[in-house]
Protein backbone atom coordinates (compact mmCIF):
# COMPACT_ATOMS: atom_id res chain seq x y z
CA UNK A 1 0.00 0.00 0.00
CA UNK A 2 3.17 1.85 1.17
CA UNK A 3 4.73 1.84 -2.33
CA UNK A 4 1.15 2.27 -4.03
CA UNK A 5 0.54 5.50 -2.50
CA UNK A 6 4.61 6.99 -3.26
CA UNK A 7 3.86 6.09 -6.81
CA UNK A 8 0.67 7.89 -7.17
CA UNK A 9 2.78 10.63 -5.60
CA UNK A 10 5.21 10.48 -7.99
CA UNK A 11 3.14 10.10 -11.12
CA UNK A 12 1.66 13.44 -10.08
CA UNK A 13 5.13 15.27 -9.20
CA UNK A 14 6.85 14.11 -12.35
CA UNK A 15 3.61 15.38 -14.49
CA UNK A 16 3.24 18.43 -12.72
CA UNK A 17 7.17 19.45 -12.49
CA UNK A 18 8.56 17.43 -15.19
CA UNK A 19 8.51 18.57 -18.75
CA UNK A 20 9.44 15.26 -20.43
CA UNK A 21 6.80 13.45 -18.45
CA UNK A 22 3.80 16.23 -19.75
CA UNK A 23 4.94 15.90 -23.10
CA UNK A 24 5.30 11.99 -23.46
CA UNK A 25 2.09 10.63 -21.16
CA UNK A 26 -1.09 10.19 -22.64
CA UNK A 27 -4.42 9.38 -21.29
CA UNK A 28 -4.68 6.96 -23.90
CA UNK A 29 -1.96 5.03 -22.60
CA UNK A 30 -2.81 4.73 -18.89
CA UNK A 31 -3.95 0.87 -18.87
CA UNK A 32 -4.16 0.16 -15.16
CA UNK A 33 -5.06 -3.32 -15.62
CA UNK A 34 -1.94 -4.97 -14.07
CA UNK A 35 -1.82 -2.38 -11.59
CA UNK A 36 -0.22 0.70 -11.02
CA UNK A 37 3.29 -0.11 -10.72
CA UNK A 38 3.54 -2.52 -13.39
CA UNK A 39 1.71 0.31 -15.52
CA UNK A 40 4.82 3.13 -13.80
CA UNK A 41 7.40 0.34 -14.19
CA UNK A 42 6.60 -0.43 -18.61
CA UNK A 43 5.54 3.72 -18.70
CA UNK A 44 7.86 6.06 -17.23
CA UNK A 45 10.25 3.29 -15.61
CA UNK A 46 11.74 4.14 -11.90
CA UNK A 47 14.97 5.72 -13.69
CA UNK A 48 13.19 8.71 -13.84
CA UNK A 49 11.82 8.86 -10.55
CA UNK A 50 15.01 10.08 -8.74
CA UNK A 51 13.16 12.66 -5.73
CA UNK A 52 11.09 9.48 -5.09
CA UNK A 53 14.07 6.73 -4.32
CA UNK A 54 13.81 7.46 -0.80
CA UNK A 55 11.75 8.12 1.91
CA UNK A 56 9.42 9.64 3.68
CA UNK A 57 10.08 12.85 6.48
CA UNK A 58 7.79 13.76 9.01
CA UNK A 59 8.84 17.19 10.28
CA UNK A 60 8.87 17.18 14.16
CA UNK A 61 6.37 20.43 15.29
CA UNK A 62 8.89 23.57 15.59
CA UNK A 63 7.87 26.95 16.22
CA UNK A 64 8.78 30.29 13.70
CA UNK A 65 11.94 31.09 15.70
CA UNK A 66 13.11 28.02 16.79
CA UNK A 67 13.47 25.55 13.97
CA UNK A 68 16.06 22.80 11.98
CA UNK A 69 16.19 24.55 8.61
CA UNK A 70 17.81 27.19 6.79
CA UNK A 71 16.78 30.37 7.08
CA UNK A 72 12.97 29.54 7.66
CA UNK A 73 10.58 27.00 8.46
CA UNK A 74 8.46 28.14 5.57
CA UNK A 75 8.28 25.75 1.91
CA UNK A 76 10.24 27.67 -0.47
CA UNK A 77 10.22 27.12 -4.06
CA UNK A 78 13.78 26.01 -5.78
CA UNK A 79 15.62 24.19 -8.26
CA UNK A 80 16.88 21.08 -8.06
CA UNK A 81 18.98 18.50 -9.58
CA UNK A 82 19.33 14.68 -9.02
CA UNK A 83 20.91 12.12 -10.78
CA UNK A 84 21.61 14.43 -13.81
CA UNK A 85 17.65 15.34 -13.89
CA UNK A 86 16.36 19.03 -13.46
CA UNK A 87 13.41 19.75 -11.65
CA UNK A 88 12.19 23.85 -11.11
CA UNK A 89 9.78 25.24 -8.91
CA UNK A 90 10.08 22.64 -6.20
CA UNK A 91 9.13 23.16 -2.89
CA UNK A 92 11.72 22.82 -0.32
CA UNK A 93 13.25 22.81 2.60
CA UNK A 94 16.84 22.29 3.82
CA UNK A 95 17.60 20.96 7.42
CA UNK A 96 20.78 22.29 8.88
CA UNK A 97 20.80 20.34 11.60
CA UNK A 98 20.30 17.17 10.26
CA UNK A 99 22.14 18.05 6.94
CA UNK A 100 18.95 16.81 4.96
CA UNK A 101 16.84 18.16 1.82
CA UNK A 102 13.52 17.69 2.37
CA UNK A 103 10.75 18.05 -0.95
CA UNK A 104 7.31 19.62 0.04
CA UNK A 105 4.43 16.84 -0.28
CA UNK A 106 1.21 18.67 0.97
CA UNK A 107 -0.82 20.30 -1.67
CA UNK A 108 1.31 19.08 -4.78
CA UNK A 109 -0.47 14.78 -3.89
CA UNK A 110 -2.20 14.72 -0.59
CA UNK A 111 -1.96 17.18 2.52
CA UNK A 112 -2.28 13.32 4.34
CA UNK A 113 1.27 12.36 3.35
CA UNK A 114 4.30 13.54 4.72
CA UNK A 115 7.06 15.34 3.29
CA UNK A 116 9.48 13.18 1.17
CA UNK A 117 13.69 12.36 1.43
CA UNK A 118 14.72 12.21 -2.00
CA UNK A 119 17.96 10.08 -1.95
CA UNK A 120 20.36 12.51 -0.55
CA UNK A 121 23.53 11.16 -2.67
CA UNK A 122 22.00 11.71 -5.84
CA UNK A 123 21.95 14.89 -5.43
CA UNK A 124 23.96 17.04 -7.28
CA UNK A 125 22.74 20.79 -6.44
CA UNK A 126 19.45 22.68 -5.35
CA UNK A 127 18.80 26.33 -4.65
CA UNK A 128 16.37 27.89 -2.08
CA UNK A 129 15.40 31.57 -2.91
CA UNK A 130 18.71 33.21 -3.90
CA UNK A 131 21.22 30.33 -2.24
CA UNK A 132 22.98 28.11 -4.36
CA UNK A 133 23.67 24.41 -2.54
CA UNK A 134 26.57 21.65 -3.78
CA UNK A 135 26.51 18.22 -2.97
CA UNK A 136 30.18 17.55 -2.32
CA UNK A 137 30.95 14.03 -2.39
CA UNK A 138 33.96 13.23 -3.76
CA UNK A 139 36.04 16.27 -3.05
CA UNK A 140 36.07 16.26 0.50
CA UNK A 141 36.35 19.73 2.71
CA UNK A 142 37.39 19.30 6.02
CA UNK A 143 34.22 19.47 7.91
CA UNK A 144 33.33 16.22 5.34
CA UNK A 145 30.57 15.57 3.10
CA UNK A 146 27.59 17.23 2.37
CA UNK A 147 25.45 19.99 1.22
CA UNK A 148 27.90 23.86 1.18
CA UNK A 149 26.56 26.78 0.39
CA UNK A 150 28.44 28.79 -2.33
CA UNK A 151 28.89 32.08 -0.91
CA UNK A 152 31.49 33.33 -3.74
CA UNK A 153 32.52 31.57 -6.91
CA UNK A 154 35.69 32.60 -8.59
CA UNK A 155 37.35 31.48 -11.53
CA UNK A 156 40.22 29.84 -9.15
CA UNK A 157 38.52 30.70 -5.41
CA UNK A 158 35.21 29.86 -3.90
CA UNK A 159 34.18 30.53 -0.89
CA UNK A 160 31.84 27.45 0.93
CA UNK A 161 29.58 27.96 3.90
CA UNK A 162 28.46 24.83 5.70
CA UNK A 163 25.38 25.55 7.35
CA UNK A 164 25.14 24.26 10.50
CA UNK A 165 22.30 23.63 13.70
CA UNK A 166 22.99 22.87 17.00
CA UNK A 167 20.31 22.02 19.71
CA UNK A 168 20.42 22.60 23.43
CA UNK A 169 17.26 22.75 26.07
CA UNK A 170 16.08 25.97 26.51
CA UNK A 171 13.41 26.89 29.62
CA UNK A 172 10.32 26.19 27.11
CA UNK A 173 11.41 24.56 24.33
CA UNK A 174 14.34 23.00 22.21
CA UNK A 175 16.73 25.50 20.59
CA UNK A 176 18.79 25.97 17.91
CA UNK A 177 21.62 27.64 17.48
CA UNK A 178 23.97 28.49 14.06
CA UNK A 179 27.54 27.05 14.18
CA UNK A 180 28.41 28.22 10.59
CA UNK A 181 31.68 26.88 9.27
CA UNK A 182 33.31 28.93 6.26
CA UNK A 183 35.94 27.10 3.59
CA UNK A 184 37.64 28.97 1.21
CA UNK A 185 38.44 26.03 -2.34
CA UNK A 186 41.66 27.18 -4.11
CA UNK A 187 41.66 24.56 -7.24
CA UNK A 188 41.21 21.36 -5.36
CA UNK A 189 42.32 22.24 -2.00
CA UNK A 190 39.67 23.32 1.23
CA UNK A 191 41.22 25.47 4.11
CA UNK A 192 39.11 26.45 6.81
CA UNK A 193 38.38 30.02 7.34
CA UNK A 194 38.70 31.84 10.73
CA UNK A 195 40.28 35.63 10.70
CA UNK A 196 42.53 37.19 8.49
CA UNK A 197 45.42 35.42 8.71
CA UNK A 198 43.85 32.71 7.30
CA UNK A 199 43.92 34.45 4.17
CA UNK A 200 47.89 35.08 4.26
CA UNK A 201 48.28 31.54 5.44
CA UNK A 202 46.74 30.42 2.22
CA UNK A 203 48.18 33.32 0.06
CA UNK A 204 51.68 33.77 1.84
CA UNK A 205 53.30 35.16 -1.44
CA UNK A 206 50.57 38.05 -1.29
CA UNK A 207 50.05 38.95 2.23
CA UNK A 208 51.32 42.88 1.74
CA UNK A 209 49.11 43.39 -1.04
CA UNK A 210 46.10 41.70 1.21
CA UNK A 211 46.86 44.09 4.23
CA UNK A 212 46.98 46.69 2.22
CA UNK A 213 43.77 45.80 0.36
CA UNK A 214 41.78 45.46 3.24
CA UNK A 215 43.10 48.71 4.87
CA UNK A 216 42.10 51.09 1.97
CA UNK A 217 38.62 49.27 1.38
CA UNK A 218 37.62 47.31 4.61
CA UNK A 219 37.48 49.49 7.83
CA UNK A 220 36.94 46.19 10.18
CA UNK A 221 37.03 42.94 9.19
CA UNK A 222 33.78 41.08 10.78
CA UNK A 223 34.41 37.05 10.68
CA UNK A 224 30.95 36.89 10.39
CA UNK A 225 30.06 39.18 7.10
CA UNK A 226 30.43 36.95 4.35
CA UNK A 227 29.75 39.81 2.22
CA UNK A 228 33.60 41.84 3.39
CA UNK A 229 35.30 38.10 2.99
CA UNK A 230 33.85 37.79 -0.89
CA UNK A 231 35.11 41.11 -1.37
CA UNK A 232 39.00 40.36 -0.77
CA UNK A 233 38.30 36.75 -2.31
CA UNK A 234 37.82 38.67 -5.44
CA UNK A 235 40.77 40.51 -5.48
CA UNK A 236 42.85 37.80 -4.25
CA UNK A 237 41.52 36.12 -7.53
CA UNK A 238 43.55 38.77 -9.65
CA UNK A 239 46.42 37.31 -7.94
CA UNK A 240 46.58 33.97 -8.23
CA UNK A 241 47.92 32.61 -11.47
CA UNK A 242 45.90 29.92 -12.83
CA UNK A 243 45.62 26.31 -11.35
Amino acid sequence: MMIIRLLCCVLCFMVLHSPTVRAQISVVDLNLNEGIETWYNQTIGREHTPIAEGTYYKIQSQTVLEHQFFESAAWKEGFLIIENQSFNDIRMLYNTFQDLLIVDNSGMYRSSYPALQPNQKKITQFTIGESLFLNLQSQEPPYGKGFYQVVYQGDQIRLLAKRIKTSSVGPQSVEYDEADILFIQVGSSYYKFRNKKSLYDIFPAHKNDIKKFIKSNLTYMNLKDETDLATVLDYCESLVPSL
